[in-house]
């Protein structure tokens, strides 16, 4: 067990946190079976990850030292809230502590990265990944309502927009200013298009009336950086297996159900929109094949290598 647990890796949190958005992106066109089995698989990678923090404690602090790894952490709480959403129905009591507790962990991560990566101040150690760690918290907004926490679900997303809005140019900035070289960090570049993505579905899931017009920039915005993400895919999918494999899964699962949401929102108010619908369907079948490759190449390199190549290696914030 020491062995195995050795070899997972943490950014495999992103990969529970796909599972757990794609049973409810799959409930309706498929069943509840669909919806299930995600919600076993994400809770299995879960509980793995969870015995790693007890058996193996040191290896949290080793983890958060490396700034891609450390950037990516959010997506572990950010699984929590929407599992626990899951377990509702079945235990109320231990579901609202589940995701009281996945917020202030995804809280304490935030105040902890920053300390810890923002001073001083280098472009160069700028990923994608900040995405996750500054506008993951939105995953608050998309399961608030579920715990009568509506007005935390607001201050979330009013949180998330704004780090958005100030992450955006410089996160650009960095890319084209300075390419990422490493190959192990590349596919972090996918997830330009989450955060877009699950402002949309949050600001649905809060049932918001502040502006068509802002939910619709946003869901532009979001269908824009999917298809970036697209176009990045088929350059990068030659790529050996590392751990940052995870950023192929959430981003395009939430840009699915941003467009499946959007539509719903949008064709109550408006009709001759059904192109919608299906650019939302095509984005299903994509993020289900991306969800399902990923797991694949995970499980062969956890049960059919001696080791699992992780971001740790010569990934250290530049100075």
């Amino acid at each position: 067990m020491r062995r195995f647990l050795e070899k997972v890796p943490y950014p495999i949190a992103g990969l529970m946190l796909a599972y757990a958005a794609l049973g409810n992106l799959l409930a309706k066109p498929i069943g509840l079976n669909a919806k299930l089995v995600c919600a076993i698989l994400a809770s299995f990678i879960l509980v793995v990850l969870i015995l790693k923090m007890i058996i193996l404690p040191n290896s949290i602090k080793k983890a958060f030292g490396i700034l891609p790894v450390a950037s990516v952490m959010a997506t572990l709480p950010m699984g929590m809230m929407l599992l626990a959403v899951y377990a509702k129905p079945y235990v109320g009591i231990v579901a609202m502590v589940l995701w009281a507790l996945g917020l202030m962990l995804n809280i304490g991560i935030i105040i902890a990265f920053s300390i810890k990566y923002l001073v001083p101040w280098n472009i160069k150690n700028v990923y994608a990944s900040y995405f996750v760690t500054y506008v993951g918290i939105v995953c608050t907004s998309v399961t608030a309502k579920a715990f009568h926490m509506d007005g935390v679900g607001v201050g979330a997303f009013i949180f998330g927009l704004v780090s958005y809005g100030i992450l955006i140019p410089i996160v650009f900035w960095r890319y084209i200013k300075y390419p990422i070289q490493k190959e192990l960090l590349k596919p972090l570049i996918i997830i330009f298009a989450a955060p877009a993505n699950l402002l949309v579905v949050g600001y649905v899931q809060l049932g918001l009336q502040w502006s068509n017009m802002l939910l619709t920039v946003l869901w532009g915005i979001g269908i824009l950086t999917t298809l970036f993400a697209w176009v990045q895919l088929l350059r990068l999918y030659r790529l050996k297996f590392y751990p940052s494999y995870s950023a192929y899964t959430f981003p395009l699962v939430i840009g699915a159900t941003s467009t499946m949401q959007y539509f719903n929102y949008i064709s109550r108010a408006q009709t001759g929109l059904e192109w919608i619908g299906y650019i939302g369907k095509i984005q299903m079948a994509v993020c289900t094949f991306a969800v399902f490759y990923v797991t694949l190449r995970y499980a062969a390199a956890l049960f059919f290598t001696r080791a699992v190549e992780s971001e740790v290696v010569d990934a250290r914030p530049a100075r």
